[in-house]
């Protein structure tokens, strides 16, 4: 996956050390990661449970004893989204209505045994959906919070294709590179198969100069949800826009750095070491003094 990803068939030697592959990154986020929290992200309910606050929708995870909770959200969704309760890359996941799914009850079931869940449809904002109305389009904005110190070191715009109802980059997507203090789009869109846009190919939005709204907000979002679990030094939040500003989709507790690499076309494996040393520092500061 990294030799295609990053093309080292076309890169040096020199030029391939520069990059966190897959075993980098393992090493990294087992370092820095505790992994005894590893559920509140992992599993979807969890995170919109423990940050009910930054969600911005409801949700129900059909367990076998709410099926009266699920009736009361299907009487005020009559359109809503079917979820993986642990999926990766937006994977398994698809919009439906009442409509379509027939009986309830079987339905109900149905989700039990598939271990799914659903949520209302989020509605994005005029600005957002501009670059392509069919999926929600997202924010990938990537944190280190060590001593209290939340910082963003890396964020990005994903856009769905027009194709699918999601924005991953890994289920067809593109992405392009945000200025993490101004929400400013730097450059063209990517996607996994390394073809650049400068425009949407659908709805010819140009990328470049795009300006991602409530930036601020966004930013105060993710440093005050940093701040909820310390443990976790590296998280990357995805975030979506809405009329009534941003909302948290769901906190990623190994977010990949193959977008982040493919998108500068570089190695940013120093971006981690650097990391990775203040972490180091940090917990040495904290061990006890004997003697």
């Amino acid at each position: 996956t990294d030799y295609f990803n990053y093309e080292f068939y076309n890169k040096s030697l020199k030029e391939r050390g520069k990059y966190a592959v897959v075993h980098t990154q393992d090493k990294f986020y087992q370092l820095v990661n505790d992994p005894k929290y590893k559920k509140t992200f992992t599993v979807k309910p969890n995170f919109l449970r423990e940050f009910s606050q930054y969600a911005g929708r409801e949700w129900v995870y059909p367990d076998g004893d709410n099926f009266e909770e699920y009736e009361a959200f299907l009487s005020r969704n009559d359109t809503f989204m079917v979820k993986p309760i642990d999926g990766l890359g937006g994977g398994g996941i698809y919009k439906s209505s009442l409509q379509e799914i027939g009986d309830q009850r079987e339905f109900y079931q149905k989700l039990i045994s598939e271990r799914m869940f659903l949520e209302e449809v989020i509605r994005q904002c005029s600005e957002m959906a501009s670059l392509n109305p069919s999926s929600v389009n997202t924010i990938r904005v990537m944190t280190h919070n060590i001593d209290d110190h939340p910082t963003i070191f890396f964020s990005s715009v994903r856009v769905g294709n027009g194709n699918t109802v999601v924005d991953n980059f890994h289920s067809g997507g593109m992405s392009a590179v945000v200025d993490c203090d101004t929400g400013i789009v730097t450059g063209a869109a990517l996607d996994k198969s390394m073809r650049r846009f400068e425009q949407h190919p659908v709805t010819g939005v140009t990328f470049k100069g795009f300006q991602i709204p409530d930036w601020e907000q966004v930013k105060q979002m993710v440093w005050a949800a940093c701040r909820m679990h310390p443990e976790m030094t590296v998280i990357g939040w995805d975030v979506s826009i809405t009329d009534k500003g941003p909302i948290l989709i769901e906190g990623n507790r190994r977010p990949g750095f193959d977008m982040v690499q493919m998108l500068d076309n570089q190695g940013e494996k120093h971006v981690l070491k650097e990391i990775e040393a203040r972490f180091r520092a940090s917990q040495k500061q904290k061990q006890p003094v004997t003697g």
